[in-house]
């Protein structure tokens, strides 16, 4: 499910520098800056438990206003509704970074930093305990997202982050991704227990468009239909 914000304007003169990440270090630091119910209520226990693999932790993050604001970051997933390929079960998920000061995006609105597509071969359409997902603002301007997919031998845990200054990585199973060089990972889960995987450098891509790409276009790829569906994948 996609988890819109409100998107705003990016501002022509802005630029992100070195004399920026050294207030937000030093905002860390400074407990005058702190939002303090922000971090109380991050430190209240979770509806629904771990929403990844990784714990959560409530630390004391500065206002946001004080390095910029923040317009807000979303997510979508397909993991409860896989998509048929072949006879294999294809699922998405992908981290989402709205338009602002920090990012700019070609539709104005958001852009996709991050989408992780893979196969499974168990889906709890009961407990969904076969899936978490979770994308926080908590390192503004810095945002991260994490998750796992289970399989029936291994879960597949992904995490990603994006920065202002484009330092932007993916780990996968502490496999380490570098964005800049594509957002779109492939992950190939081996019926031995080992991965295979491919990175995809697309056009930059939106929620407007993300799934009808992913499935119109990507997933309709021979090269790609191979990789998920041949013999040796769970």
């Amino acid at each position: 499910m996609f988890i819109p914000f409100i998107a705003f304007a990016q501002g022509q003169d802005f630029k992100w520098t070195e004399e920026l990440r050294i207030k937000q270090l030093n905002n860390l630091k400074d407990s005058t800056t702190w939002d303090i119910q922000r971090m109380k209520k991050d430190n209240e226990p979770q509806p629904f438990g771990n929403p990844g693999f990784m714990n959560f932790g409530a630390f004391p993050v500065p206002d946001y206003d004080l390095i910029g604001k923040f317009k807000g970051v979303g997510n979508y997933s397909t993991a409860f509704q896989p998509l048929k390929l072949k006879d294999k079960n294809v699922v998405f998920t992908s981290f989402v970074v709205n338009e602002s000061p920090f990012y700019k995006t070609l539709n104005g609105k958001d852009k996709v930093f991050f989408t992780i597509i893979t196969v499974t071969d168990t889906i709890d359409l009961k407990g969904y305990s076969t899936h978490r997902l979770q994308v926080v603002s908590r390192n503004h301007p810095d945002y991260i997202g994490q998750g796992y997919i289970k399989t029936k031998q291994n879960p597949i845990d992904f995490m990603a982050f994006i920065t202002p200054g484009g330092n932007d990585y993916a780990i996968i199973n502490m496999r380490l991704f570098h964005l800049k060089y594509g957002t779109i990972i492939i992950i190939a889960p081996q019926k031995d227990g080992t991965l295979r995987s491919l990175q995809l450098k697309e056009k930059e891509l939106n929620s407007d468009i993300l799934a009808d790409f992913i499935k119109s276009d990507v997933l309709k790829r021979q090269k790609i239909i191979e990789f998920l569906t041949n013999a040796n994948v769970i």
